[in-house]
């Protein structure tokens, strides 16, 4: 079931001691806050693939969205594990698993998807644990620096990072991340894509730094070739990915404008307006997942 927590009250001695009062939150009828579809034991939904966009439990179909949040749930009481994603996710139903849709308003795009599962490790094709950052922040706190961080949907956050977690040199990068006991995030390189040699792409995972585009034909169609030092990746994936530009209009020899979308980019390399340009990529088995423009040189 679903619960609220809630602490004792404030005129409670008890209040603060990390013990808590848990009420049953569910509702089988619509009301204008959430609606709620499915019991735990009722309903198995379909498969799921990352570039879904509505999943059905056989009554009703849902929307599926970049915001929708994805919650596996194993295991239950003091042994439960939640694992959490957002924005799209591959997994193949179980006859045990079983979910909850919640949704918003009235509307049938799901906010949230809970589901029951043996394996709560298994549900994602790439790792939603994975942030960009470009340049370390000068904004420090007791213990801890307050950094920008983006997310694999391209969207930007602010974030308390342990000191000393990340320095200077680092940058540009991809990262893994989990929190310290004083709740700051504490962080980890994110795998690298293993390319040892040019090689036309075929589901290879893996985040891509330095990958430099210089020619018109670097994208064709919604296939994109990078160059990694002296090799070569051919032909990865980019429908649907997200794209940022984070590249420094004021900086000596660059673009002084930004960059909207990835064809924009190769437009300008086509105009000889960018002779070359350097992105990051976070790739998945279906293909990129984001791409963040680093540069985009005029020499």
């Amino acid at each position: 079931m679903l619960v609220t927590m809630s602490d004792s009250k404030e005129t409670d001695s008890k209040r603060g001691d990390e013990k808590y009062n848990l009420t049953e939150w569910y509702k089988t009828s619509s009301d204008e806050d959430w609606n709620i579809y499915g019991k735990w034991n009722g309903v198995t939904l379909d498969d799921l693939s990352r570039n879904d966009t509505r999943v059905s439990d056989g009554t009703h179909t849902y929307r599926l969205n970049s915001s929708t949040v994805y919650l596996f749930v194993e295991s239950s009481m003091n042994d439960l594990d939640v694992s959490v994603y957002t924005g799209g996710v591959s997994y193949e139903w179980q006859a045990a698993d079983r979910a909850l849709v919640i949704t918003e308003g009235g509307s049938m795009t799901a906010r949230y998807v809970i589901i029951k599962t043996a394996d709560a490790s298994q549900s994602a094709e790439y790792s939603e644990d994975v942030i960009f950052i470009k340049s370390l922040s000068s904004e420090t706190g007791d213990g801890y620096i307050s950094q920008t961080v983006y997310l694999p949907d391209g969207s930007e956050e602010t974030w308390d990072i342990a000191e000393g977690e990340i320095t200077a040199r680092d940058l540009p990068g991809f990262f893994t991340y989990d929190t310290d006991e004083d709740g700051y995030y504490i962080l980890d390189d994110a795998e690298e894509m293993s390319i040892t040699k040019s090689f036309i792409w075929d589901g290879e995972e893996g985040v891509i730094a330095n990958a430099v585009v210089d020619s018109e034909d670097d994208l064709y169609d919604t296939l994109l070739t990078v160059t990694v030092g002296s090799y070569d990746v051919e032909d990865i994936e980019i429908d649907g990915a997200t794209f940022e530009d984070l590249h420094d209009t004021d900086g000596t020899d660059e673009y002084t404008s930004s960059i909207s979308s990835l064809s924009r980019l190769i437009d300008r390399i086509e105009s000889g307006r960018v002779k070359k340009a350097t992105l990051y990529l976070n790739v998945s088995e279906d293909g990129a997942v984001c791409i963040f423009l680093t540069s985009a040189s005029t020499k």
